[in-house]
């Protein structure tokens, strides 16, 4: 965990605003669907870097699951211009990845991100992670 995100967030899943940014569909859709049964309610979808930006500029995410390999803008390079413009609290923002060097994990939480998951998704380990920051309930 990032020392950044010691404090965990009351909102309530069902309102929070979530976005995923993953390029692939079938992984798009398996969060998707573990967030929903978490009870997270409004959920938005990505399929590249760039967009991501452009969707964090024009609404503010409580959380934000980023795959880090992403055409148009890697995901740590979003992650950096995401972070760069908030203003006021910024998103648990959580890197989702298929690599497991611990260099990699280091230049997610330097890129200001929360936390890291390694793929693939299983709703246990994102209970395990989201528990940390938000009031999940099964």
């Amino acid at each position: 965990m990032h020392a950044g995100y010691t404090a965990r967030r009351t909102k309530a899943p069902a309102a929070c605003e979530v976005l995923i940014v993953e390029d692939d569909n079938i992984s798009r859709r398996v969060l998707h669907t573990i967030l929903a049964q978490l009870g997270f309610g409004h959920i938005d979808m990505e399929d590249n870097g760039e967009a991501a930006v452009s969707a964090a500029a024009a609404k503010r995410y409580d959380l934000i699951f980023m795959d880090l390999r992403l055409p148009v803008l890697d995901g740590l390079s979003a992650a950096r211009r995401i972070m760069a413009d908030c203003e006021g609290q910024r998103p648990v923002m959580i890197a989702v990845t298929t690599n497991t060097l611990p260099e990699i994990k280091q230049q997610c939480m330097a890129a200001g991100m929360a936390d890291y998951i390694i793929k693939p998704y299983y709703k246990a380990t994102l209970v395990e992670v989201l528990d940390h920051y938000f009031p999940v309930v099964l």
